[in-house]
């Protein structure tokens, strides 16, 4: 059932109690907070030091500082985001945060930063080691 304007301007005068307001601007802030974060709070975070977004504050770190050990001389080749497929149908794939070789040793490095260490992570990395013999190594 729906009234007029003149009937509800009536109603909110008998009672003045009776308030209606603007839902709009509440559920524009939950949704942009929504947007931010994800299932355990990280921001993705922009670098300008390494001119990407990184899906987490920790992670953003940790680019960083091997984005200057790049510059350093330290290491070298670093690439981000590195896909595995580790199954392909049904299709699974992980994705490693970093990659990076040492100066003066050959073998890659693969890291992963990780602030929860969830059961599907833990088997994925299992699987991974198992299938391309690769060894991960996870900082928070």
């Amino acid at each position: 059932m729906r009234i007029s304007e003149e009937e509800l301007e009536a109603k909110l005068k008998e009672n003045p109690e009776l308030k209606m307001e603007n839902p709009l601007p509440r559920l524009a802030t939950a949704l942009e907070k929504r947007k931010s974060t994800n299932k355990y709070n990280a921001q993705r975070t922009w670098s300008e030091l390494c001119q990407r977004t990184f899906d987490s504050r920790a992670e953003a770190r940790r680019g960083e500082e091997l984005r200057l050990l790049e510059l350093a001389g330290d290491i070298r080749e670093l690439r981000y985001q590195i896909p595995f497929v580790l199954c392909v149908k049904p299709k699974i794939t992980i994705t490693i945060d970093f990659f990076y070789r040492r100066f003066g040793l050959n073998e890659p490095f693969y890291e992963d930063v990780k602030g929860v260490l969830t059961r599907d992570s833990r088997t994925k990395l299992a699987w991974l080691q198992q299938k391309y013999s690769i060894e991960v190594k996870l900082s928070k």
